[in-house]
């Protein structure tokens, strides 16, 4: 464990070198599996198929409703999940992004 007094990304990226290198070999998360570590979550890979016909039948609007309806399925399954895990910090994805179909924190 490591305490810094502010966040730094190129800090941050220090350490993750210095752990991965302590380590020997990179752990999973950090080669292939690093966007779903780093990137929004797409709620898009979510769509059912009825969903997948009405968004491309939808005009923009359509499709914008039906992604944030996605947005927040998805979203409630994450709380869910994180839930039963026992997580009781409070987390709030940006409600501007689910627009897109995307869940990333706020």
């Amino acid at each position: 464990m490591q305490t810094i007094d502010r966040p730094s990304r190129a800090i941050l990226e220090e350490i993750r070198t210095a752990w991965i290198a302590e380590n020997g070999t990179i752990p999973i998360g950090n080669s292939t599996d690093e966007a779903g570590w780093t990137q929004a979550i797409d709620a898009k890979t979510a769509l059912t198929s009825e969903e997948r016909s009405a968004f491309a039948a939808g005009d923009e609007l359509i499709k914008i409703k039906l992604l944030k309806q996605v947005s927040r399925r998805v979203e409630a399954e994450v709380m869910t999940q994180l839930e039963a895990r026992g997580v009781t910090m409070q987390i709030r994805f940006n409600p501007k992004l689910k627009e897109n179909g995307l869940l990333d924190l706020k």
